[in-house]
């Protein structure tokens, strides 16, 4: 039976110290800078495209201003760090997932396949962000 304290059980311990606020303000600015500097604007062809692009670069800007709430929550101890941090990891994953799916299928493939590698690793961090806010419910 998993135990929270047993390594293989789904209710992992959140990671504490520099390296994860490090990580996370990393990741803030990645999204922000997609979001603000750097908007990928197709032509307006597929309108299905535009949309995507349009979503993709507001769900960029969400998840870079909740990562970096994420990171301020984190290093100052508040509580409701797990929770922002679960609801920016799966809405980035979702996002990058989604309109990378949309520009692979309309033949702009190379940031249709970045975004979907983006989507992956993002699905990763939303599993270990939905396992932390696991174990900080089971803890409360």
């Amino acid at each position: 039976m998993n135990q929270p304290d047993d390594p293989h059980s789904s209710y992992a311990p959140p990671r504490r110290g520099d390296d994860s606020f490090f990580w996370t303000v990393v990741s803030g600015l990645i999204f922000l800078y997609y979001g603000f500097y750097a908007p990928f604007i197709p032509p307006a062809d597929p309108p299905v495209v535009t949309y995507a692009v349009i979503g993709f670069t507001w769900m960029a800007r969400i998840v870079g201003v909740g990562m970096i709430l994420v990171a301020i929550l984190q290093k100052s101890g508040l509580p409701g760090a797990s929770l922002i941090n679960m609801v920016a990891a799966v809405l980035a994953a979702l996002g990058c997932v989604v309109a990378g799916s949309i520009l692979f299928m309309h033949q702009y493939t190379h940031p249709g396949f970045l975004m979907l590698a983006f989507g992956l690793l993002n699905i990763g961090s939303a599993r270990a962000a939905i396992a932390s806010w696991r174990y900080s419910n089971r803890q409360a």
